[in-house]
């Protein structure tokens, strides 16, 4: 919405189309349309992958008789395609993902190498099942048929499926000790925050990033806030910001959580009148040393974003 290009090239016929009374009007019936203080105003990237395609694709090559390797799909990213599709507000699109993810399935049980990653994925499918009832929150609105998964929490379990066969990597350990502790995952919730943001491991920065960039690739709606709300994630990023432990790079982390939630014209809202959000942002200001202009460049885009969202809230209670 934010990104929507004018026709006129110039500056002046620019500012003639925006002024215009119809113009206007169609504009504020847009906005009221989509909804869009329970919306991130950003625009997706370029680079995305979409679905749309991936999906018809994943299913013909998992196909009863197929002989693609299922751990090949694993190791290669392709099956946290469908998993992230779980969080789709389209319910056919949501539909395409759960029937890929169910010939995966099917094509598992018939691979007779690999038994410990068979063993791992197959506990994979299984906590993903359980952890579906903790998503449905109005059955009336269709969501017993394909239920929508929290984009935090879908996106928590697609990239745990990227790390879990990797021993190398820092988040190996936690993140298959959390799915083996786990029979189902609190979708409400951001998943195993505690654990990851408090490591106290050797990886520990690594491992409080990686949920850091959760959260903030997560972030797309008021629910995903509210997930996010319900983890008292806000308070801690916040407290968390100051702290020794705290480096250059996990600020700018944090900054982008915050970014990501301020993006949301509510959430943003919500942030300034109940969260003393102003008064945090001036004090990160005041204590950022000469030099650290990522950090200052980091809050620009804060600010810019809050203008945005406040303009959004505006717009909308007209």
């Amino acid at each position: 919405m934010r990104n929507r290009k004018i026709k006129t090239n110039d500056m002046e016929g620019a500012i003639k189309t925006l002024v215009s009374r119809d113009e206007s009007r169609r504009i504020l019936a847009i906005m009221k349309e989509e909804d869009i203080v329970t919306h991130s105003h950003f625009e997706e990237g370029d680079t995305i992958y979409d679905p749309a395609f991936l999906f018809p694709l994943l299913s013909h090559l998992l196909a009863p008789g197929s002989v693609a390797s299922s751990f090949r799909l694993l190791r290669s990213g392709l099956l946290s395609v469908p998993v992230m599709g779980l969080s789709s507000h389209c319910p056919l699109m949501r539909a395409a993902a759960y029937h890929v993810l169910h010939r995966f399935h099917l094509l598992l049980e018939t691979e007779t190498r690999h038994k410990n990653d068979k063993l791992l994925l197959t506990d994979f499918i299984s906590t993903l099942r359980q952890s579906l009832s903790t998503a449905i929150n109005t059955p009336s609105e269709g969501e017993l048929k394909n239920p929508r998964l929290p984009a935090i929490g879908a996106l928590y379990l697609a990239r745990a499926l990227m790390v879990c066969t990797l021993p190398t990597e820092p988040l190996y350990k936690p993140v298959n000790n959390f799915l083996i502790a786990k029979r189902f995952v609190d979708l409400t919730v951001v998943p195993d925050f505690l654990s990851l943001f408090h490591d106290s491991e050797v990886d520990a920065v690594k491992r409080r990033q990686w949920i850091l960039d959760v959260i903030k690739d997560g972030t797309k709606t008021i629910a995903d806030v509210n997930v996010v709300f319900k983890t008292m994630c806000i308070k801690m990023l916040m407290d968390f910001y100051d702290t020794i432990i705290s480096d250059r790079k996990t600020k700018l982390k944090i900054l982008g959580a915050l970014n990501s939630i301020i993006a949301i014209p509510r959430a943003c809202e919500i942030l300034v009148e109940g969260h003393g959000f102003m008064s945090w942002l001036h004090f990160v200001v005041r204590s950022t040393e000469t030099g650290c202009a990522a950090i200052l460049k980091g809050v620009l885009v804060i600010i810019e974003n809050m203008i945005y969202s406040t303009a959004f809230n505006l717009f909308a209670r007209r």
